[in-house]
C-alpha cells in the first residue's frame, strides 16, 4: 500500500513509468482493504479525483472501475470515510485503460491525506493511475462547533449536512462542513440551486424568542460578530413568514428586517 508525497508524479494520470500504474497485490473486491495513500504534506481543498487505468505501452489491461476515498487531517484521531451529499460512498471509475474520468466531490474535501479505494462487485485484479485536483487551504481553521440545526418536517432540514465531525449532545463537534465549503445557498432556502437537493447550501439553527404577554413585535435586531454572511428567516409557528430575509455582511453589526 505505497505512500506517495505530493511532488510524486510517478503514477499521475499520462505517465507511464514503473509499469504503468500502482497496481494491489492483490485482487479486489468490496471489502475496500487495497488502497493508494497520497500524503499532501499540508492541508488542502479538495474538489476533485481523476484516474485513469494502465495503459503500459499498450500492453495493460487493468484499470479501476469504481473507488471509494478516505481522508485525514490534523485533529482527527481516525480516518473519515467521504460520501456525496446523497451518502452514496463509491465513486465511478475508468472503462478503459486509457481515458481519464473526473470526479467533482460534493461535499470538497479538507484533508493532508488521502486514500483512494478500489472497489468491485466481484473479485479482479485492478491498476490505477489518479491525480488530486484542489489547492492549498490557507485559512488555517481545522474545525469548528456549532450546535445541530433546525429540521422541520420533510421540507426543512438546515441541519449541516457535510459536517465531518462528531455529535456531543446538540452540538456538533470537532469538524468542518457547510459553513466554509464556499457554497452560498439562495434567499429562499427551499430553492435547490445547486441541484444537490433542497436546503443542502444551507445551515442553520434556531433563534427562539418568548413573549409571555402578546405583545406585537414589529422589529427583531439580529447582531453578528465576524466575517461571516447571515441570512434568517422569521417565522410563525404555522411556518407562514412574516419579515423572510434579513442578510448582513462581515464585522460587528446589526440591523432591522429588510422588507
Amino acid at each position: 500500500m505505497p505512500i506517495l508525497p505530493l511532488i510524486h508524479n510517478a503514477r499521475r494520470l499520462k505517465v507511464d513509468n514503473n509499469g504503468g500504474a500502482w497496481c494491489p497485490k492483490h485482487m479486489v473486491s468490496r471489502g475496500l482493504k487495497e488502497y493508494l495513500q497520497i500524503d499532501l504534506l499540508k492541508m488542502h481543498v479538495i474538489t476533485a479525483i481523476k484516474t485513469q487505468g494502465r495503459f503500459g505501452k499498450g500492453q495493460g489491461r487493468e484499470y479501476t472501475e469504481a473507488y471509494a476515498l478516505e481522508y485525514w487531517r490534523p485533529g482527527f484521531t481516525k480516518w473519515k470515510r467521504w460520501k456525496n451529499t446523497r451518502d452514496n460512498e463509491i465513486l465511478s471509475g475508468n472503462i478503459n485503460t486509457y481515458s481519464e474520468v473526473e470526479q467533482a466531490l460534493q461535499p470538497i474535501i479538507f484533508a493532508s491525506k488521502i486514500r483512494i479505494y478500489p472497489y468491485s462487485l466481484y473479485d479482479r485484479t485492478v491498476c490505477l493511475r489518479a491525480e488530486i485536483i484542489g489547492c492549498e487551504w490557507d485559512e488555517g481553521l481545522l474545525s469548528y462547533s456549532i450546535p445541530k440545526g433546525v429540521i422541520r418536517g420533510v421540507e426543512v432540514d438546515l441541519s449541516d449536512r457535510t459536517y465531518d465531525g462528531e455529535e456531543e449532545g446538540d452540538r456538533l463537534v470537532r469538524g468542518l462542513g457547510q459553513l466554509v465549503d464556499g457554497q452560498k445557498g439562495a434567499d429562499n432556502f427551499r430553492i435547490d440551486i445547486h441541484g444537490y437537493g433542497k436546503v443542502e447550501a444551507s445551515s442553520g439553527s434556531r433563534l427562539q424568542i418568548e413573549n409571555p404577554v402578546g405583545q406585537r413585535m414589529e422589529q427583531v435586531d439580529l447582531y453578528v460578530c465576524g466575517p461571516l454572511d447571515v441570512i434568517c428567516s422569521w417565522m410563525q409557528y404555522d411556518s407562514k413568514p412574516l419579515k423572510r430575509w434579513t442578510e448582513m455582511g462581515p464585522g460587528c453589526r446589526g440591523g432591522p428586517d429588510r422588507q
